[in-house]
């Protein structure tokens, strides 16, 4: 569903709703726009238990998370605790996402969800941290060669907003990163 943004110079514009939540510029004039959150309708789970009989389904183990994600995203991979994401902006621009099941020392089941930033040069590692230190989500890591935005949410009477908004959260973080840093997906 298209999103409405009117920019104070009056120009107005219909985005994608993949554009939830970020930042851009008003082309007419140039301006900062701030792009408005959507809400994200519930999708029913397949419950991995007795149903649950709240108004929103919920998530209580990693096998609805995982059947959440294959149903409302583009799955590039899935090896059972971890599902390969892509999504895509328009203008072209895509950011991969992995989420994938881990579980604290006490053995409960969290969902790590984390997306690629690229190679970064130490001498620019302080500024990127500055920026992420700003964000909603997570935090810089690193694996392997590369730089990664990571964020961590616990599984057991999960709403799927608390799912879907940090994926795709994670992912838009990421990608501004990204473009900002590493000059966007050439990495």
């Amino acid at each position: 569903m298209p999103i409405s943004v009117t920019c104070d110079c009056g120009k107005s514009y219909e985005l994608s709703d993949d554009m939830a939540g970020r930042r851009g510029k008003c082309p007419e004039c140039g301006s900062a726009l701030e792009i408005p959150a959507v809400e994200i309708s519930p999708v029913e789970v397949i419950p991995s238990g007795p149903p649950d009989l709240g108004e929103q389904a919920v998530m209580n183990c990693w096998n609805d998370v995982r059947n959440v994600l294959l149903r409302e995203f583009t799955v590039q991979g899935d090896d059972g605790e971890s599902v390969d994401l892509v999504l895509a902006w328009e203008g072209g621009r895509s950011q991969f996402v992995i989420v994938g099941l881990v579980r604290s020392v006490n053995g409960d089941e969290w969902m790590s969800i984390k997306s690629p930033i690229g190679v970064l040069p130490a001498e620019i590692l302080p500024r990127v941290c500055e920026t992420v230190h700003d964000k909603v989500c997570g935090g810089l890591v690193k694996f392997g060669d590369r730089y990664w935005l990571r964020h961590s949410v616990p599984i057991g009477n999960t709403l799927i907003d608390e799912l879907l908004t940090p994926v795709r959260v994670v992912a838009s973080v990421a990608d501004e990163i990204e473009e900002i840093f590493v000059g966007g997906d050439a990495q």
